[in-house]
């Protein structure tokens, strides 16, 4: 007896416009409740309850604050109590909009088939993802990469060019829009190349800033915080472990922090073995690099003398590219899509593995 063919509905282009919506909506509440916390002097997370006041009305009242420094505040006490009503109300309508946001993921296959079982990814990242990327228009990984800004090679600089000024020699126009003031500018795909991962004067960012926060902070940082925990063992099992494997760490045994633990690597994703065995790898390369030092000077280096700072990054962002190929291959399948095999397996002969 055949097994029963599962049937995928496709998510609208209402549905994802709904997402960006909520995305949006999420991170203009944080935005204010994160401005009121600044002028009230109110550090670290906490929670919010809802209650009635004695004329009936809602009020949102925090719970858990960890850290509040009033009394450096020069204000009016009824004004510090507006600002906390502010932010409290906007981290109530921030934890509303979050709940709205786990329940409309469910209607995006991508989702329920893929992100959700990705350990570490939670639902914010996911919903940024799936509001920001559009896999039509990704018909290949590498241009998932250069959106998300983790391409490190080069690319075409786009620039802004008014029409009396646009010369064929100049490049591809790629569209055009018109000032308030009537001045028609066009936007220019040049044949000058420039940093596909940063800012190049005179052209516009060639990749969506916000997204590569998204891919190398909120995803990377719940990849990492899920899949990897240091377990505390003996000095002999530790002198037996691979150095990639093994850290002297601080630890807390008993309530009490001890430093100078011997703790080996315990991981549960095959994406934070990648970013271990990367790191490790950069830690004894020896090309060169270029180091950017306090003050914007560039300084080269080899890769296992930069800083452990920027062998993390570089580290994350091979990480992230990984699972950006399983994101790309998955999606445009459950889409009904054409998949194109990366450059080093199509070429190379390279086989991507996790």
């Amino acid at each position: 007896m055949k097994k029963p063919q599962l049937t995928i509905q496709k998510p609208t282009k209402e549905d994802v416009d709904a997402i960006r919506l909520l995305v949006n909506a999420r991170e203009d509440f944080q935005a204010l409740r994160i401005r009121m916390d600044n002028r009230i002097g109110r550090k670290g997370s906490y929670r919010v309850k809802r209650e009635k006041d004695e004329d009936g009305f809602d009020k949102y009242i925090a719970m858990s604050v960890e850290e509040q420094d009033i009394e450096e505040r020069p204000l009016r006490s009824e004004d510090l109590e507006s600002f906390a009503e502010i932010a409290n109300h906007s981290k109530w309508m921030e934890v509303s909009v979050e709940e709205k946001l786990n329940e409309m993921l469910n209607r995006f296959p991508i989702y329920t088939e893929f992100l959700k079982d990705v350990k570490g990814i939670g639902p914010i990242a996911c919903a940024n993802l799936i509001g920001m990327y559009d896999i039509h228009i990704a018909d290949t990984v590498s241009k998932m990469k250069q959106f998300g800004g983790l391409n490190a090679s080069q690319t075409r600089g786009k620039k802004w060019v008014k029409v009396k000024e646009y010369d064929p020699s100049m490049g591809d126009i790629v569209r055009e829009k018109e000032q308030k003031d009537g001045t028609k500018l066009l936007l220019v795909k040049t044949f000058q190349m420039v940093k596909a991962d940063g800012y190049t004067a005179g052209y516009i960012l060639p990749f969506n800033k916000r997204l590569r926060t998204v891919l190398v902070k909120l995803a990377a940082d719940g990849i990492l915080k899920a899949s990897l925990r240091w377990q505390p063992i003996a000095q002999e099992d530790y002198d037996r472990l691979p150095e990639n494997m093994r850290s002297i760490r601080e630890k807390k045994i008993d309530g009490a922090k001890v430093a100078d633990v011997p703790c080996q690597a315990v991981i549960s994703s095959k994406y934070v073995l990648l970013y271990m065995e990367y790191k490790w790898r950069l830690k004894n390369r020896e090309d060169m690099v270029d180091e950017k030092l306090k003050g914007g000077k560039i300084k080269r280096v080899m890769w296992k003398d930069a800083t452990d700072g920027h062998q993390d990054r570089a580290a994350r962002r091979y990480m992230m590219e990984h699972f950006l190929q399983d994101l790309y291959d998955k999606w445009r399948r459950l889409e009904g899509l054409s998949v194109r095999e990366p450059y080093q397996q199509e070429y190379l002969g390279h086989k991507h593995s996790a």
